[in-house]
């Protein structure tokens, strides 16, 4: 009896963990990774117009109110978070994040991400030390949702 139970949990247990495995997965294709494309323009990056040309690949993870970012432009991998974002669906959300110097004493820039319509617009405005310039940056990535393309 004390097997036959000891079993029947353990077959419990691992389907428990595989519906858990499925889920992840799932989660996991939706979020990407999606082409990245370089925008002259924030109204470009917001439309993802075809004047935006490739850059790398992006995808992406939003859970309540924080969203990472994963980038890969020419082998470069930059991971990026947002906490407070402002999320009316997982296709609809906004997240902004304010940048300072390491001692948080001088302001560095700031950075959008949005994603309206089934677009990922990104925007930067940040102050490059090793370049001793500011640089604005328009990115966008068109995301299909349940196989549909945009």
């Amino acid at each position: 009896m004390v097997t036959h139970n000891s079993r029947l949990v353990t077959q419990i247990l691992e389907l428990v963990a595989f519906g858990f495995f499925v889920l992840t997965y799932k989660s996991t294709l939706a979020a990407g990774p999606h082409s990245l494309l370089l925008c002259p323009d924030s109204n470009s990056a917001i439309l993802c117009t075809e004047v935006c040309k490739p850059l790398g690949q992006i995808s992406y993870s939003i859970n309540s109110e924080e969203l990472e970012v994963i980038k890969n432009e020419k082998g470069q991998i930059e991971k990026s978070n947002f906490k407070d974002c402002k999320v009316q669906s997982k296709h609809e959300w906004l997240c902004n994040k304010v940048r300072y110097d390491e001692n948080r004493r001088m302001f560095n820039g700031y950075e959008v991400v949005q994603m309206v319509n089934g677009i990922l617009s990104k925007q930067s405005f940040v102050f490059e030390k090793s370049q001793d310039k500011w640089k604005e940056v328009f990115q966008c990535s068109k995301v299909s949702f349940f196989g549909k393309e945009n």
